[in-house]
């Protein structure tokens, strides 16, 4: 699996966005933040295929400020 969805408020998507690429970034995993404006959730999209599991099993969710 290389995707990782996360809700959000709407209107906070962009702030969603650079919040998981910075977390992910600090575990050396690398991808990029598929954004619709208003649509309440960001898909963050992995480059590599096994990252998205590492980054669950890594990343303390409840840590995020902006996802839900």
């Amino acid at each position: 699996m290389n995707k990782v969805l996360l809700y959000c408020r709407p209107s906070f998507e962009k702030e969603c966005a650079e919040e998981i690429t910075a977390k992910a970034a600090e575990r050396e995993i690398y991808g990029f933040p598929r954004v619709k404006e208003n649509s309440g959730y960001v898909l963050f999209e992995c480059y590599q295929h096994e990252d998205a599991d590492r980054l669950m099993r890594d990343l303390p969710f409840d840590t995020l400020v902006f996802a839900r």
